[in-house]
């Protein structure tokens, strides 16, 4: 009883792979990404994810084909792999120019993404450069040796679907592919033992049944959508219990609208730039309509100049906090104590890569640097039953300040992709403002 392994996946992710970086790098691939590339498909070549980023290109390819969108959640969007075989996806690598006539590279050593940079001449050839790189190590995808487990949380609109269950039939033709939703409760039913009833039923993604076995031999996940149809319910830990694959296919609000946006205008989500979409200001992101009152307020409070700054002011209001009184939760108030210290001015620290970031340049090793990030992510470092290691870790006395009002801390690469998502919506708005009042408000 088994899911069978994807014939070929190694050879068909690495020349897809190679494929995109001849596109990306016409005068040459700089050794630089080389190596990175290198790296992380020694990584792939190991790991138990081959198979998912196998899937994830074959879905990436039918997605252009109907113009779709698809994007991730978490920290694998951080991985040049997917950077490459990806629809619309971002370049991970530390922040660059390069000229694609002569090829010249110089990696630019800066806390500014590249789409903040300004434009350069190629000092070779005097062509203008392209600036790329978000600046997302290595290590927050794949650890420090390749052992994390690589997760593909995509995100898509339900128009979809149809496609997605077609590509993931001719990769597992064999075995039965299966709709798997999850139920939605009411505004109330959050509570540890909700008294109410699911509201609805909604379509998660699909789950591959292994080979010999179907639907029906699982009746204590088998249930039916809202038009009768049957499929499986139940989390990705309770599907992977049973020995089924899980495939994530969340339908998203963004992919949905920003489909939309790119058939009421005929602007291709693919045609809009970095150059496009660092023209975009706090307040055309604030009043897009979908990004928070929260953010919102925060953008007009502090008005981030920079894309930069318009992501670390989105993962400040993700972030947990800690407070003197115990207490965990997002408070703007006590995040702007936090800001003004001293501490958080020399180490500014939104996500859990600037830990990292910060604790290399103080001299500690990637590895033992990633462990420690690691280890104030979840909010270890305000656990009492943990202060032993946390005190035996040889760092900056700032930043282990700062760590103690963390409770958890989301990754960057999320926080960029929702804020290119919104950055996207607000680029729509300012091309055609009649086609967005029509698709976000419908009017």
């Amino acid at each position: 009883m088994s899911i069978p392994n994807i014939p070929n996946a190694y050879e068909n992710v690495s020349n897809a792979c190679e494929k995109r970086l001849a596109e990306l790098y016409p005068a040459g691939v700089p050794s630089e990404i080389q190596e990175r590339y290198e790296q992380e498909l020694a990584m792939l070549k190991n790991s138990d994810s081959l198979d998912d980023f196998e899937i994830f290109r074959c879905l990436s390819e039918e997605s252009k084909k109907c113009m779709a969108i698809i994007y991730t959640r978490g920290t694998v969007s951080g991985s040049i792999l997917y950077y490459l075989l990806g629809n619309n996806s971002f370049d991970p690598l530390p922040a660059y120019y390069y000229c694609p006539k002569c090829g010249h590279y110089e990696e630019i050593h800066t806390r500014l993404f590249a789409i903040d940079l300004p434009v350069k001449t190629c000092p070779a050839c005097g062509r203008t450069l392209t600036a790329s790189g978000f600046g997302l190590p290595i290590e927050s995808v794949w650890g420090n040796d390749g052992s994390n487990n690589v997760s593909f949380e995509c995100v898509t609109s339900s128009d979809f679907h149809p496609f997605a269950k077609k590509v993931l039939k001719r990769l597992y033709p064999e075995n039965e592919i299966v709709p798997w939703c999850m139920f939605t409760l009411p505004s109330d039913g959050m509570e540890m033992f909700p008294n109410t009833n699911p509201v609805g039923i909604s379509q998660h993604g699909f789950a591959v049944i292994p080979t010999g076995y179907m639907l029906k031999d699982y009746p204590d996940l088998l249930t039916y959508q809202e038009n009768g149809d049957p499929c499986l319910a139940g989390s990705g830990h309770e599907l992977r219990n049973n020995r089924l694959k899980p495939i994530y296919l969340t339908n998203g609000e963004y992919a949905q609208n920003l489909l939309n946006l790119q058939k009421e205008t005929g602007i291709y989500i693919s045609e809009i730039s970095p150059n496009h979409l660092k023209e975009i200001t706090w307040g055309a992101m604030s009043q897009n309509g979908r990004i928070g009152t929260d953010i919102s307020v925060l953008f007009q409070e502090f008005q981030p100049q920079t894309f930069t700054q318009m992501v670390s002011l989105m993962a400040a209001y993700h972030n947990s906090y800690l407070w003197d009184d115990g207490s965990i939760y997002w408070n703007r108030e006590n995040f702007k104590k936090i800001i003004s210290t001293p501490e958080f001015r020399k180490y500014p620290c939104y996500y859990r890569e600037d830990f990292f970031d910060y604790l290399c340049e103080a001299g500690i090793k990637r590895s033992e640097a990633f462990e420690i990030s690691e280890f104030i992510k979840f909010g270890r470092a305000t656990m009492p039953k943990k202060k032993e290691i946390w005190d035996s870790f040889q760092i900056p006395t700032e930043l282990r300040t700062i760590a103690e009002h963390y409770r958890y801390l989301f990754p960057r690469a999320h926080c960029i992709e929702f804020a290119l998502q919104n950055a996207r919506l607000a680029y729509y708005a300012s091309v055609d403002s009649r086609a967005y009042s029509k698709i976000i408000y419908n009017k």
